[in-house]
């Protein structure tokens, strides 16, 4: 199993810093990849809240995405997604949803053009926008724009709980996409297959785009990107560090 290209954990390299509305917010959130590959808040815009700001998961302070800021490009983190242009891969984000919203996105591309939906093939966003998490109270999605698995989910009710988050990806014949959460298998497309065709303006905490909100509500623990489709053995084996690491 080849290494990731993002790793970042709330446990390892998270600065957090006092902002100008008196918050403590990220500013940095160092990967632990190996690639330097930071994901960072965006310049002027208050990042997610952090230390006493935020909610503690197994002892450690996780990055809480709050909904605090109507500006949609506030309270996310920027990162470099580009690696995962044309490839195959497997995101895994531990996560702790704290709002019902729709488009409820947990790391994304951005769109070329939002406020075109032209998904024909010779228009300008399909497979250009990779968003990863809640589309609906009920719904997880994996969709690269204009393609997409939708899988059921329990409705959020009462103390938020924490998930590992599994999307997995590969443009083998008959492959395409699956979700699992909690390393539950929960659906997949084995029709698409098409990759990335653009990874520009990545985000930790957003969909794929910022004209209206696409930001996740909730904390994130950790995130880790492999640029591979992971077998099931080495997903299972993250997925079993992941639920260790966060006392799950």
């Amino acid at each position: 199993m080849s290494g990731p290209i993002l790793w970042l954990r709330a446990d390892l390299d998270l600065e957090c810093q006092p902002y100008s509305d008196g918050k403590q917010r990220v500013t940095v959130w160092h990967d632990q990849s190996g690639h330097q590959n930071d994901a960072v808040a965006r310049t002027g815009k208050p990042g997610p809240l952090c230390g006493s700001d935020a909610f503690p998961l197994n002892g450690v302070v996780d990055p809480y995405f709050a909904d605090d800021n109507s500006d949609f490009a506030s309270l996310i983190l920027d990162v470099d997604l580009t690696p995962l242009l044309g490839s195959d891969y497997t995101i895994f984000v531990v996560e702790r949803r704290r709002g019902d919203k729709y488009e409820n996105y947990v790391i994304g591309t951005l769109i070329p053009t939002p406020d075109n939906f032209d998904c024909s093939a010779t228009g300008p966003n399909p497979y250009r926008g990779l968003h990863f998490g809640y589309r609906l109270d009920d719904t997880y999605t994996l969709e690269e724009f204009c393609d997409g698995l939708r899988v059921t989910v329990p409705v959020l009710t009462g103390t938020p709980v924490p998930h590992v988050d599994v999307g997995w990806f590969s443009q083998a014949p008959d492959a395409g996409q699956q979700i699992f959460v909690d390393g539950v298998f929960l659906g997949a497309d084995h029709s698409q297959n098409k990759p990335l065709q653009l990874a520009t303006g990545g985000a930790i905490g957003r969909g794929y785009e910022e004209t209206y909100d696409e930001r996740f509500i909730g904390d994130i623990a950790e995130v880790v990107v492999y640029p591979s489709a992971l077998s099931d053995a080495d997903r299972n084996a993250v997925e079993a560090e992941l639920r260790q690491r966060w006392g799950f």
